[in-house]
């Protein structure tokens, strides 16, 4: 229920910025997609029922719907021409690497912290990365 969801959220919201909702393509919705995410993950771990799955995976793949076309914009518009592609597949063999890391070391933390304490954790790292990308920006 939770991934159907998810993918429901992130499908949505590319075809909504597809189909006129343009405000959902600029930058300064990164900060809110971070916040999305964040909570999401926090509330994750509140309870297990089914609305609370299919909530947390629409807001999560919402918040994921937003970022990422965002974040690949900012990159292309960022570099020249010419390195495009290789900026483009750094940032997937990034995203790639920080699951395969993420989730050997948020398994480590799992495992220390427990079920409600790893989402916890995961909230917080999303609010940390996006504070820190906010700020890095504003620069």
């Amino acid at each position: 229920m939770f991934f159907f969801s998810y993918f429901v959220g992130l499908i949505g919201v590319r075809l909504a910025s597809g189909l006129g909702l343009e405000w959902l393509t600029r930058p300064r919705v990164l900060l809110p997609g971070y916040g999305l995410m964040a909570a999401g993950l926090a509330a994750l771990p509140l309870g297990e029922s089914p609305i609370l799955l299919v909530s947390v995976g629409l807001i999560c793949g919402a918040s994921h719907g937003i970022l990422m076309p965002v974040l690949y914009a900012l990159l292309l518009f960022g570099v020249p021409r010419d390195r495009r592609g290789w900026a483009v597949a750094l940032l997937a063999a990034a995203f790639d690497f920080g699951n395969v890391v993420g989730a050997v070391g948020l398994g480590l933390a799992a495992e220390a912290l427990g079920y409600r304490g790893i989402f916890a954790l995961g909230a917080v790292v999303v609010a940390a990365g996006a504070a820190t990308a906010h700020w890095w920006g504003r620069r």
